[in-house]
Order: C-alpha cells, then structure tokens, then sequence
C-alpha cells in the first residue's frame, strides 16, 4: 500500500534546524536534569549536533552540560538515586554510552560509568520486588540499557540474567500477562486491576525488553514462553471487527481485569490514540519483532495487516496527533513506520510513504513551534529537541542509535 501523494512542507536543512534550536535551547530553561524533560536530553542533541556539523562548539555544550549534570548528583537540583530513565540513573547511563560510543568521551569516564551501572542494576533488583516493570521509571528501562553492556563479561551476563528472571517469576502460575503495577502505586493513574497495554507502561514494553535478553542469548526458553503467552493474550484482546473503523483501535489501551471484556468501561479503551506511549503501532511493533525473533510468520502477518490498517490513519480524530512531540506526535510516527520497514518487504512502500506523511505533518507543526517565542519546551521527549534528533535519525540511520532509548530497534 502506498499511501496518496502528499504536499511537499518546505523543510529546513539540518543545518538550520541545529541553529534554530541551538538558539531556542539559549533562551529556555529545561525541567531538571533528566534525560526526557531535562538537561540529558539536550546533551543528546548537541552530540548529534556535533555528529551532522562537525562544529566543535557543539561538542563542547554537550560535555559542558554532562558534567554539569555529574556535578549535581545528589543535590536538591541534581539527578537523585532513582533508576528512572526519564528522570534518573539509567537515562545518564544511556547518554554515557552514546558519547562513549560516537567518541566524545574516553576511558576517563569508565570507573563512574561502572559504580553507575552496579547502583541501577542493585535498585532494579529492589523495584522487581515492588513490581515496578515501567519502562520510563523502573525496572524494564534499567534492563534494557544494560542489556547495551558486553554480555561476555561475566558480572554483565548476571546483571541481566538477575533482573529477567524477576520479571518472569513475577508472573503467576496460570496467569499469561506480566503486569507493571507502577501506575497504579506511585502515578496513581489507574486502579490496581488495570492492564496496561502501553508501550512505555505496559505488556508490550514488558516483552519487547524481554525479547532484548533472548537476543543475547540468556534465558531463551524461559522467554520464549512468556512471550508466546504474552502475546496470545493480547491478540485474544483484538477487536478486528473495528477494522473499517478509524476513529477506534484493534487493541485496547488497558484493560480491567475485574470486568468482562465486553463491559463498556473495558470496551471504551479501544480509542483513537495513535501514537509511540499508546495504541495499535506498539502491537505492530511487538508482533513484528516477537514475530521475527521467534520465528513466527503468522505474528508477522498480523502485524502487516494491522500496519496497513495503521497508515490510513492520518486525521486528529483517527490518530488524536496535534503536535510533533516524541510522545504522542508526529515525529514518533515517522520514526515508527521508519523502523518497521525492516520487517516487512511487502509493506515497505507503504511504510516509506507513513514517514513521508508523518515527517512532513512534523514540519508544519515544527514550523509554528521555532517561530513562537511562548513555545518554551526545549525537551526531549516533549519539546524540540526531541523533534529535532527525530529529523536526524530519518536522514542519517547511521545516527540512529538513539533511538533505543525508545524501544525502536
């Protein structure tokens, strides 16, 4: 399926793009030292910055800021001990691993990169036991950055081993979903018998960062069969009958356990959402890579033919998209589709022509963000920064590493 020809949004260069921004971060003041609201976040940029520009200034942000950000640790203003992504450890470890990788920084970073690794992995194994498996604040981001560790190292191959085989004896006898209880706890955005089918909070995160351990060679039969499960569940959930209907999902956000599937709480999340935190792309995600890994050419399918459904969906209504924001916007589509042309041959003209589509809605909503002075979020995963790393990683895949801080592999 290609999708219909599009109007060309007149686009800045990379060059442009990194100077708008550059000035816009100036001017504005970021939310802390994290990776996705704060200070991390911009050291992302500018490293990629550096890559595309080759400008040395933009070298020297970066570190300026990273060691700022080190300096602060433990401070009220600076990185606490939580092992959040978004917000603590495990975000500095990523970033330290990407400088590390594109050689901003050296061997003189390797003994706090090390003490950092050993306090995420000891507080992953305490969030475990709390049933903390998010993704952005527990223990499910820890394991999948330090599933970027070198596995022939022995105290690395246990780390991982340690923490999966947590999450998968977390799961009860008879029961085939493994539950984040994170949300309900500490967001309290849900009540206790809520399923989460997010990517970022729920079971699709939960197997995607499981699969990461299989491919490493740890735990295989172990994983294989909690996602197997996983799956099976989640695929009993989908409403394919909502197939001609755009404005409703195939897959539910959440799901009360405590009520039939067919109460009208339980239908209602079958919504608009479209999007990297929620709806039917973080099962297309899933099944294709569950699908690829695990040699099942039936997930495969199902996955191309709800992709396929995906990319028809290009309205506010149908997709609930009113901005280009990683989270929830339009870039986070682009690079969507962008990834998930390796799966299908068959649908990668269709997927070529979602990130076209969703690149250019991109521009046109980063268009009034650059050229409105009240536009303040500088951020990563809300704000320009975060657009910005999007529009580099669609036109230079060599840079594209980041993006396995969103589960994008």
């Amino acid at each position: 399926m290609i999708l219909d020809p599009i109007a060309k949004t007149e686009a800045y260069s990379s060059t442009e793009l990194i100077h708008l921004v550059d000035h816009k971060i100036g001017l504005n003041a970021t939310k802390g030292d994290g990776l996705y609201a704060g200070e991390l976040g911009i050291v992302l940029f500018y490293l990629h910055a550096f890559l595309l520009e080759g400008d040395v200034k933009f070298k020297n942000k970066a570190l300026k800021k990273l060691n700022e950000v080190i300096e602060r640790i433990g401070t009220p203003s600076g990185l606490t001990g939580s092992i959040s992504l978004s917000a603590g450890f495990t975000g500095l470890g990523w970033v330290l691993f990407l400088l590390k990788k594109y050689e901003l920084i050296g061997a003189e970073y390797d003994d706090f990169k090390t003490e950092l690794d050993e306090r995420i992995y000891k507080r992953a194994l305490l969030e475990i036991g709390h049933h903390n498996f998010d993704y952005m604040h527990g223990a499910l981001g820890a394991l999948t950055y330090l599933c970027e560790g070198d596995v022939a190292n022995q105290t690395v191959r246990e780390h991982i081993t340690a923490l999966a085989q947590g999450l998968l004896s977390s799961r009860p006898a008879g029961i085939d979903y493994i539950k984040n209880e994170y949300i309900y706890r500490k967001l309290k955005f849900t009540v206790e018998d809520d399923l989460n089918f997010g990517l970022v909070h729920g079971l699709p995160g939960i197997l995607l960062g499981l699969l990461g351990v299989y491919e490493k060679g740890l735990l295989q039969n172990e994983i294989r069969d909690a996602v197997e499960r996983g799956v099976g569940y989640m695929l009993s959930l989908a409403k394919f009958e909502n197939e001609e209907d755009l404005d409703k999902s195939i897959f539910p956000t959440n799901q009360m356990l405590s009520l039939p599937a067919e109460d009208p709480q339980n239908v209602g999340f079958y919504t608009y959402r479209m999007g990297w935190c929620y709806g039917d792309l973080n099962q297309v995600m899933l099944l294709y890579r569950a699908g690829s890994v695990l040699g099942n050419p039936g997930w495969i399918s199902i996955a191309g033919r709800l992709g396929s459904r995906c990319l028809k969906r290009k309205t506010q209504t149908e997709t609930w998209v009113d901005n280009p924001h990683l989270c929830h916007g339009s870039s986070s589509l682009a690079l969507i589709f962008q990834h998930l042309k390796q799966f299908d041959h068959e649908m990668y003209a269709g997927y070529e022509g979602g990130v076209a589509f969703w690149e250019n809605e991109t521009e046109k909503y980063q268009d009034k963000i650059l050229h409105d002075d009240a536009a303040t979020d500088v951020s990563f995963l809300s704000g320009l920064s975060g657009i910005a790393l999007a529009r580099f990683a669609l036109e230079d895949p060599q840079y594209n590493e980041w993006q396995k801080i969103m589960l994008l592999y």
